[in-house]
């Protein structure tokens, strides 16, 4: 494993996160989740 590696899987982490929190308001999440892949 690199820290390139690691770094990456936690920014991705982080975006998941973030894209969880903003469409909580929204429950029917469609477009979000399609941001998010």
């Amino acid at each position: 494993m690199t820290s390139i590696q690691n770094l990456d899987a936690f920014l991705k982490s982080v975006l998941a996160l973030v894209t969880k929190l903003n469409a909580g308001s929204a429950d029917s999440s469609g477009s979000t989740g399609s941001a998010a892949e």
